[in-house]
């Protein structure tokens, strides 16, 4: 073209059949950079083949073991498979558990197992089980069938495996207290959704035809105090005087018994309430001078000094003699300020801080009118950090940890705030951009072929919703420099592939075909499967399909040409140099703190993460803990509580297993935020982790 003013040039590629490749165009003395991304052969360098792609229709009634499996044939380098149960059902209707592993991280020929549960229904039911690799993302899906039952079949009820739980922590295998609410999961427990539950005092043993036994098997058995009872749930008190030790919990309906579950019944073993299944906010109240009790919230915070009220479950049993009308257990009764657990010892750590329980105003009691509640009141240290998600956690008889909640500390009594840039993104919810550039030195004691540098770039764009003064996701919720919070029930063993936990309630944007990240050593694209997905890409090292390392410490540029939700954007961020962990781990013992010792790293602008996970897919239990400490600081001891929960990875199928990662961060001022042109972010945040990820043992 020539003359003046404006023209288009088209630009019509020919077909990538191979690696990513670019070029350079001059257009009016300029020189314009073309990437094209690169063809499917480059990307898939693994292949995933199951042995068939549905089960053979089980009977309403399997023989035993009723178990059922399949095969999947991975071929590549590198590759990483992982297989669940279809999460769109609900966790107490999937009917076909995995019983295998569920991670696979070598090639040839892995096999999955599950066991089919009985069919109590008449109708012919099927689910689905998913299997998802990577290099590239792939998923494949295998159907388990199974035939109706006969008609007229009475279903007994049903508790899952390890579905019997504090009612406030929700700690998978955790112990149950004399005098303290559990809850039960299953199937046909009780009367259709949404359920009965008691309305007067006292408590009954039978409710709307539920009933529970508890019995140690050596002649000692009582009723447990139904007090919410529904198809898939049950709420009761453990009485006072249960038996101790092993026990065998029935559940009974409509005159139908079902199989015992084994539980674990001692004095004390405090949980928390929380607002999301024992993690995150707990229900804690500012108890004011004036009388008043608000929820502790990010808008409703604490002061240093001024006394909070947490509430939770099983301090201990109550006296047997304490009575009311009408009962034989003073579990049956409603509640007063008479009714004081018997526990031998209690503390109380706010952010890692232990708390005064002998202040004149402390107190540790049964919540008034309401049976198997506890209440805890005492002052905040005068030196607790302060945040938006400081750490709260119970300990009773000394080496019984409750589970750790949340709660929102400032100076002033006004809303909270802290150095993390995503504190606010679950509370304020909106259209929000997230950009993670990680470097991760992978070791695996049991597949050195899996070691090596991994070079990961994950790029979230969301529609949250607006959690409120509550709002909570554990990835966004870090605690205050200085301390450690821990979450149970929480799953983390996909992170090495890049997968985030995933925040409830948002949905996934378009922000354009591929975000593309350039830097000194080229460019690399991240890439979103399907809709359903969030932008991932192996940039380099030993998954990658390009092996060389690519996040080298420096300058990088990451750009997006939007999509239909998010405009196009660009930003620049730096990726500082790693601290080097010194402490070589292997085994970590719940029982004792964990003491890492590092050297390196900027405390002027970085942070060190400190993150640990365990799962035992045997028992259905997962857990982890997270530290934050300045870079400067080079040593840093993790409490014996926030191990203390985690499941054992050291077991007889070696299904379960465990890592920690050891990652420097920038600190909070030092995240990135990025905007995009119309339709606008709300906010967009970016950040780097580069460290360590050692695959290590709980014992």
């Amino acid at each position: 073209a020539g003359g003046q003013g404006s023209t288009t040039i088209q630009i019509d590629p020919q077909p990538a059949g191979g690696a990513q490749r670019q070029t350079t165009l001059t257009v009016a003395d300029k020189q314009v950079t073309v990437i094209q991304l690169a063809g499917s052969s480059s990307l898939s360098s693994c292949t995933y083949t199951l042995s068939s792609t549905s089960s053979t229709q089980f009977p309403y009634n399997p023989p035993p073991p009723g178990e059922g499996s399949l095969s999947v044939t991975v071929t590549g380098s590198q590759c990483l498979v992982q297989a669940s149960i279809d999460p769109s059902v609900p966790a107490a209707q999937q009917w076909a558990p995995i019983t295998s592993a569920t991670t696979f991280s070598s090639v040839g020929v892995k096999t999955i197992k599950y066991h089919v549960n009985l069919n109590y229904t008449t109708s012919a039911r099927s689910i689905k089980l998913i299997i998802t690799g990577t290099n590239p993302a792939q998923t494949l899906t295998y159907t388990i069938n199974q035939a109706a039952g006969p008609a007229n079949t009475n279903p007994p009820p049903t508790i899952s495996a390890g579905g019997i739980t504090n009612a406030a922590s929700f700690i998978t295998g955790g112990p149950i207290a004399q005098g303290s609410f559990f809850s039960i999961f299953g199937s046909n427990l009780g009367p259709p959704n949404p359920g009965v539950k008691a309305t007067s005092y006292p408590l009954q043993t039978t409710l709307a035809g539920v009933s529970l036994t508890v019995s140690d098997g050596k002649g000692t058995t009582v009723q447990a105090l139904p007090v919410f009872v529904a198809q898939f749930q049950i709420n009761a008190i453990m009485p006072s005087n249960a038996p101790l030790g092993d026990v065998q919990i029935t559940a009974t309906y409509n005159g139908v018994t079902g199989a015992p579950q084994r539980a674990t019944v001692v004095p004390s073993a405090f949980g928390a309430f929380a607002v999301s299944l024992g993690r995150g906010p707990g229900i804690v109240q500012n108890a004011k001078p004036d009388g008043t009790r608000p929820l502790n919230s990010a808008v409703t915070t604490a002061g240093p000094a001024g006394y909070v009220i947490v509430w939770g479950t099983g301090l201990g049993p109550l006296s047997s003699s304490l009575s009311c009308s009408g009962a034989t257990i003073p579990d049956q009764c409603d509640p007063n300020t008479n009714f004081v657990p018997q526990v031998s010892s209690i503390q109380v750590f706010v952010g890692g801080v232990q708390v005064n329980l002998r202040d004149q105003f402390a107190y540790a009691a049964r919540a008034p009118d309401i049976a198997g509640v506890d209440q805890v009141q005492f002052p905040l240290p005068a030196n607790v950090p302060l945040g938006c998600y400081v750490p709260v956690q119970v300990v009773v008889n000394g080496n019984l940890y409750s589970n750790t909640v949340t709660m929102a500390i400032n100076t002033s009594g006004q809303p909270c705030s802290d150095d993390n840039p995503l504190s606010s993104l679950p509370r304020d919810g909106g259209k929000n951009g997230f950009v993670l550039l990680a470097r991760l030195n992978a070791t695996n004691p049991k597949d050195p072929t899996f070691n090596g540098i991994i070079d990961l770039g994950v790029g979230e764009f969301l529609q949250q919703p607006a959690g409120g003064p509550l709002g909570f996701d554990p990835f966004a919720g870090t605690p205050p420099l200085g301390t450690c919070t821990c979450y149970n029930n929480i799953d983390l063993g996909g992170l090495l592939g890049g997968q985030l936990p995933p925040v409830p309630g948002a949905s996934f944007l378009d922000a354009g075909a591929a975000i593309m990240v350039q830097g000194a050593n080229g460019t690399q694209p991240m890439i979103r499967p399907d809709s359903t997905s969030p932008y991932i890409g192996l940039l380099g090292g030993a998954l990658a399909p390009n092996p060389k390392p690519f996040l080298d410490p420096g300058a990088f540029t990451v750009s997006g040409p939007g999509g239909k939700d998010i405009g196009a954007f660009s930003f620049n961020i730096n990726v500082g140099a790693p601290a080097t962990l010194v402490t070589q781990v292997t085994t970590i013992a719940r029982s004792q703190p964990l003491v890492l010792n590092w050297s390196g790293g900027n405390g002027a602008n970085q942070n060190i993460l400190i993150l640990g996970y365990a799962q035992d897919p045997d028992n259905k239990a997962t857990g982890a803990f997270e530290c934050l400490a300045s870079a400067n600081t080079t040593t840093f001891s993790v409490p014996a509580g926030m191990l203390a929960n985690l499941p054992a990875t050291i077991t007889s199928s070696g299904n379960a297993s465990g890592a920690l990662l050891f990652l420097t961060t920038p600190a909070g001022n030092q995240f990135v935020p990025f905007t995009s042109a119309s339709p606008a972010l709300d906010r967009g945040v970016a950040m780097y982790l580069t460290g360590e990820a050692r695959l290590v043992a709980f014992q």
